[in-house]
């Protein structure tokens, strides 16, 4: 019984991040619609958890947004399923979760904490969107950041950060911004090597 449940269990898991795939998919869209799947379940759970403690610590326009998001992410995961658009899947979701990390660093979150999910955008666009698509939606979420600091005193609710904390933002995330594109696109490279290796290998046996 215990063996069932768990194959059961794998394949329902399995289910939930494969969806959106058809059977004419090559090995790199392939991964991105599990990758994809993945950090939207993913994020929806952290969401509903996110925005039921900002609405017990009394911030209903951040537990609102929260919920939003979840339910949009959900749509997402639902639309790819049904549709096979993976390209209005992709950007939507990436699209709606920096909205969300624009609201966070912008007013702060609960207790000006929010700033710290900006960090794994750049890893989400660009394992989602690839390495190029990516940098230009991080650079999108960046530059409107650096407008924002240079605003000295922003009035509520907008959050006032300190110069020092600045200064060890943008190099911070300048540095995962890098990170995340040398790593997806040294990967895109070897992914196609190794499908041109495969095609002259059929090409040969042909």
């Amino acid at each position: 019984a215990m063996t069932l449940n768990v194959q059961e269990l794998k394949r329902i898991s399995f289910d939930l991040v494969s969806g959106g795939m058809s059977d004419d998919l090559g090995r790199d869209l392939y991964r991105k619609i599990i990758v994809f799947n993945a950090f939207s379940l993913i994020g929806i759970l952290n969401l509903i958890l996110l925005g039921t403690l900002a609405y017990l610590q009394r911030n209903p326009w951040l537990a609102g947004l929260d919920y939003g998001a979840a339910v949009v992410l959900a749509y997402f995961i639902v639309y790819l399923r049904r549709t096979k658009d993976y390209k209005t899947a992709f950007y939507g979701g990436v699209g709606v979760i920096g909205v969300l990390y624009y609201y966070l660093l912008f007013t702060g979150g609960v207790n000006n904490t929010a700033h710290v999910w900006y960090f794994t955008f750049p890893l989400i666009a660009s394992f989602i969107l690839g390495s190029r698509p990516g940098l230009a939606a991080t650079l999108l979420l960046l530059v409107p950041a650096v407008a924002f600091f240079m605003w000295e005193n922003p009035p509520s609710p907008f959050t006032t950060y300190t110069r020092d904390f600045k200064l060890r933002f943008l190099p911070s995330f300048l540095v995962i911004t890098a990170f995340a594109y040398f790593f997806e696109r040294t990967r895109e490279k070897a992914t196609m090597q190794l499908e041109g290796v495969n095609a002259e290998l059929k090409s040969t046996v042909s």
